[in-house]
């Protein structure tokens, strides 16, 4: 009698017992192939390197607000800063005018503006021609050798308390690069006179009057500087 062999050849299982499944579908393979695929899973659940970059933008955050924050900052105190002239022209005095002036007799000199009745009315001013000069030629009032003034308005009457039918004061500004602008007023009443400035030249305000008597100024400026300078 010939040996026989335990186990499987050939797909012959020779011992059923001891062979089950040959093909791998056997109840050890099963549990080797479980065993297996419960040892990988961990591996597989183990926290992969990309969760990292997650923590470290976390971690980034605070800087990105924080530069934000600095951006703000940043900008609120430009905006605070304070502009070192205005955005448009705004209203200088003539009295504040009178301060930087260049060529003067009498503008600005004092504290407050000076009170004369003028008519049914009360005039107040800062300048005034020479009352010492009799002459009925112009004389000055004020004048500037450059200014950031484009535009300017003036009051003027005359220095004679005492009205008459037929006299008359005049008022002039004179300028570098524009032809001189010229009014009058009646005596007892109150003249005005508007002229623009060219190119910020210099200009002079001139008074005269057709008797002997002074002529008073007041009036304002449009300026891109709070001097007019």
């Amino acid at each position: 009698m010939g040996l026989t062999t335990a186990g499987c050849t050939d797909n012959v299982c020779h011992d059923q017992a001891i062979c089950g499944n040959h093909n791998g579908h056997n109840s050890l393979g099963s549990d080797a192939s479980a065993s297996s695929d419960s040892e990988d899973s961990p591996d597989a659940s183990t926290p992969a390197d990309s969760e990292t970059p997650s923590v470290e933008a976390t971690s980034d955050s605070p800087d990105s607000g924080s530069a934000v924050q600095d951006s703000s900052t940043d900008s609120d105190q430009s905006t605070d800063a304070p502009p070192t002239r205005p955005s448009r022209p705004e209203s200088v005095s003539l009295w504040t005018l009178c301060q930087s002036n260049n060529d003067v007799f009498d503008c600005g000199g004092f504290n407050n503006p000076r009170t004369v009745s003028v008519g049914d009315h009360t005039f107040n001013y800062v300048g005034e021609t020479n009352p010492n000069d009799h002459s009925t030629g112009w004389k000055i009032v004020m004048g500037m050798a450059s200014t950031t003034c484009s535009t300017i308005t003036l009051q003027f009457a005359s220095g004679d308390s005492q009205t008459k039918v037929g006299r008359e004061v005049r008022l002039r500004l004179t300028q570098e690069h524009a032809a001189a602008v010229e009014e009058s007023a009646k005596d007892g009443t109150i003249g005005k006179l508007t002229a623009n400035i060219a190119g910020g030249a210099s200009f002079k305000i001139e008074g005269s009057a057709s008797y002997d008597t002074n002529v008073l100024v007041n009036g304002s400026a449009m300026c891109t500087t709070v001097s007019g300078t």
